[in-house]
């Protein structure tokens, strides 16, 4: 039984992973590596953000997804990074 998504593929799409400003570089690289592993990531589809109290760091990724199973796989491998401590 296939699931029903919101998304229609193609899409744009946006992965914001969080985690502490102590591993931000380290992380921030294992996540490009991560997607970059599925899609092709654009210069400009990356930006960083600090948290206002300078503790966590948000760091968010734009892409062209051409399918559901793309979305998926890449929420999984993004789960298993270390460091990881929330991701929209």
């Amino acid at each position: 039984m296939e699931q029903q998504t919101l998304q229609t593929y193609p899409c744009e799409y946006t992965f914001k992973v969080f985690g502490a400003v102590s591993v931000q570089e380290k992380l921030s690289q294992q996540v490009l590596n991560t997607v970059n592993e599925e899609v092709e990531i654009a210069d400009d589809g990356i930006s960083h953000r600090n948290s206002s109290a300078g503790k966590y760091f948000c760091i968010s990724v734009n892409v062209l997804l051409k399918s559901e199973e793309q979305r998926r796989w890449i929420y999984i491998q993004l789960q298993q990074l270390e460091g990881v401590r929330y991701i929209l």
